[in-house]
């Protein structure tokens, strides 16, 4: 089982930009510490030619819920020189769940907050790069924000369909993260004794309309 990420707050910037707040959230009963980086995802390989990938899916389900499903344009270069975020330690569900006074569950006033603080912001400049970074943890949960420029490989005018962006979620295996995963970590003498051990999980993150 892996951590449920979803997007809980966006806020354009323009036609292709835009800020996104991304929750995160533990439901497992072991702790487990994780970080965001650039993925490898180029698409799905096509029907006819499995060396090419392509980039618009069509009528992808989105929300299983809803039963809603979207045309999906997939934005493979703007996270490509993403720097990987700092590591967090998610705490086990069930100890978010008996914590007393119900102080886990409370919303963190930087995430209360976070729209009005984005809306007066300045990082809505063309030449801004992505940028992600850790805004806030609590418990089991943690939140993350996601800055993404407008896209310039894309002509919005002519694309229809929502924007796409890859992403990858890493978690670390060993030292009492993840250890109901049943995944061993590599054995010390495969890797350096000082290089961590990660399990990849390529996720696509599709923006609102």
């Amino acid at each position: 089982m892996i951590p449920n990420v979803t997007i809980a707050d966006q806020i354009p910037v323009d036609s292709k930009g835009c800020h996104l707040l991304l929750k995160v959230a533990n439901p497992t009963l072991g702790s487990m510490r994780l970080r965001f980086a650039t993925s490898s995802y180029q698409g799905e390989p096509d029907w006819d030619d499995p060396h090419q990938r392509n980039t618009h899916l069509s009528h992808l389900l989105v929300d299983t819920f809803q039963q809603t499903f979207v045309d999906v344009n997939i934005d493979k270069e703007t996270l490509t020189t993403l720097s990987p975020t700092e590591s967090v330690e998610l705490q086990s569900a069930e100890d978010t769940i008996i914590e007393l006074g119900g102080k886990a569950r409370a919303i963190p006033e930087d995430v209360r907050n976070w729209r009005s603080t984005k809306e007066g912001s300045n990082m809505t400049a063309p030449e801004s790069i992505a940028a992600m970074k850790l805004l806030v943890q609590s418990t089991s949960t943690a939140w993350f924000e996601l800055f993404l420029p407008p896209d310039p490989a894309v002509d919005a005018s002519i694309v229809t369909g929502r924007r796409a962006v890859p992403l990858a979620l890493q978690i670390e295996i060993g030292n009492g993260s993840w250890e109901s995963s049943l995944i061993k970590p590599a054995s010390t003498d495969k890797k350096e004794s000082n290089e961590v051990d990660r399990v990849t999980f390529d996720l696509v993150l599709v923006l609102g309309g």
